[in-house]
């Protein structure tokens, strides 16, 4: 078991007993924690009575736990009614009766019997928590104990709890004369209300009074739905109207199948699958479009911050579903039922995610997992119909030194989802002429692996792709002919080479070609 100060606090009460005399709070006046042990101080007052033991005037802390952890949460309250416990039993004993819980030991220890302990709660969060945090600890309250008093316990707090919008008036007026009042409760108040909401529950139920909203200029709500519903679906319309007749026949086969899903609210995973240059973006922005133009609410997620950015309203994956960074077999995303990102993805109508093979197959599960407990939908995705595309020829995830079959077994197709996906191609380049068709074919076929490999597994570029070059110098001179009146030249040429050491001499390279002389800003 892992040692921490608590349990050795336990392990100290059984071996010392001065340390029976103690709460876990005084354990640090008398004794410090060096390699992970208590130890009696070798400095400071004598104490009376004990004159083997020595005091010391230190402050400690002990580590704040939330409401939301449950027993946790009232096993750090009896380490302060309870002195010198050795074990945990001990904690949960009342009247020489080992009580199931924590909580029962304190109830039956009078320790929740009134508001005393909410009223100390709230105060400490007073010296310690903002405003809005203040708020959100007092719905805890609420929701999850036995407040006798409500009323009374909002009184003493209305104060610190209304202080940002008091605060916020006082700026944005330029007046710091003002002083609290109605108005700030009220905004405080339709806070609370709206919380509260998503728990099924009302001020009125706690004997609190009701916002009155009329005359609020400040009125929380849940920000990343408001965020996904700003889209004028006039511009929204004209945009599909504008751009629809410009599908091609594979883009339009897409297009058609998902809109028709979404005609018949059938929740589905489609997968397509688009080499750069078929459209992808195109099509997914469209869609995107097609949603939003309806009033309805269109995620788009991509695997990286570069991909995100060509997506209207676009986030990273991990940015909105709260995937773990550090991820495994089984794990959940960190979306609580009642958060406001779940109230977002229980109105969603479609996920559009691109760049979705670099993302491991836990990340995918993770979010399933997620959705259906959100969702409280079984099906896949939790019922929310969802399309992933890009091309598996390009990059596949990255596996901290993996070899080739950890590589493959992070890859979404290795996943219990994938033969659930309806796939589709987008196959036409959409991007380059008939002079370049044929290098956008070479690389579909070495993706595809149809090109001929030679005897050490390689393959070998067709000549006429390939210049007879040996040195970085020609390749230069090759790129950039000149270097007088250049800067179109530049804006559209480049040498790409695979490591930034070569970068460095090519940058070295030109820079000393450029006309002019040369000037170092350090």
């Amino acid at each position: 078991m892992t040692k921490t100060t608590l349990t050795e606090f336990i392990d100290l009460c059984v071996r010392d007993p001065f340390a029976k005399t103690l709460y876990c709070v005084d354990i640090p006046r008398f004794y410090v924690w060096n390699n992970k042990r208590w130890q009696r101080r070798k400095a400071g007052m004598r104490v009376q009575l004990h004159p083997c033991i020595l005091e010391a005037n230190v402050i400690w802390r002990v580590y704040t736990v939330s409401l939301n952890s449950g027993d946790l949460y009232y096993m750090r309250l009896l380490i302060h009614h309870v002195k010198g416990p050795v074990s945990f039993d001990e904690l949960k004993t009342v009247y020489g009766v080992i009580l199931p819980s924590f909580k029962d030991a304190c109830r039956e220890k009078g320790l929740l019997h009134d508001d005393a302990h909410w009223q100390h709660t709230m105060e400490e969060a007073e010296r310690t928590r903002f405003p809005r945090a203040m708020r959100d600890l007092f719905v805890v309250l609420l929701v999850n104990c036995e407040i006798n008093n409500p009323t009374d316990l909002w009184g003493r707090v209305k104060d610190s709890m209304s202080a940002d919008f008091h605060h916020l008036e006082q700026r944005t007026l330029y007046d710091h004369t003002l002083l609290i009042n109605g108005k700030h409760y009220n905004q405080a108040l339709s806070y609370l209300q709206e919380k509260l909401v998503t728990f099924g529950k009302n001020l009125q139920q706690f004997n609190l009074p009701a916002p009155q909203n009329l005359h609020v200029h400040y009125v929380v709500r849940n920000r990343e739905f408001l965020f996904e519903q700003q889209y004028n679906t006039d511009e929204q319309r004209e945009f599909v109207e504008e751009k629809e007749p410009f599908l091609n026949p594979k883009q339009e086969n897409v297009y058609g199948f998902i809109c028709d899903c979404l005609n018949r609210d059938i929740g589905k995973l489609i997968f397509i699958d688009a080499p750069g240059g078929t459209g992808k973006t195109f099509v997914n922005n469209l869609i995107l479009t097609k949603v939003r133009s309806s009033g309805d609410i269109a995620l788009s997620v991509a695997s990286s911050g570069i991909a995100a950015t060509l997506m209207p309203g676009g986030r990273t994956a991990h940015s909105r579903f709260k995937i773990p960074l550090t991820i495994k077999d089984n794990d959940l995303c960190n979306i609580a039922r009642n958060s406001d990102t779940a109230i977002l993805l229980r109105n969603t109508r479609i996920i559009m995610w691109d760049e979705c093979p670099i993302m491991r197959r836990e990340s995918f599960e993770a979010v399933d997992r997620t959705l259906q407990d959100v969702c409280k939908n079984n099906a896949p995705f939790g019922g929310i119909l969802t399309v992933c595309s890009d091309d598996f020829r390009q990059l596949l995830p990255v596996v901290k030194r993996g070899n080739d079959a950890d590589v493959e077994n992070a890859c979404i197709k290795k996943s219990y989802l994938w033969r659930k996906f309806r796939k589709f191609e987008l196959k036409n380049n959409m991007r380059v002429d008939e002079d370049r068709l044929m290098y956008s074919r070479f690389l579909i076929d070495a993706g595809e692996e149809k090109l001929q490999n030679n005897n050490n597994g390689e393959i070998e570029l067709p000549k006429d792709m390939v210049l007879p070059f040996r040195r970085i110098e020609d390749s230069i001179d090759f790129t950039y002919p000149s270097f007088e009146n250049s800067a179109e030249l530049f804006s559209k040429n480049c040498v790409l080479v695979p490591v930034n050491e070569s970068v460095r001499n090519i940058n070295s390279i030109c820079i000393r070609r450029f006309p002019g002389n040369m000037k170092e800003y350090c």
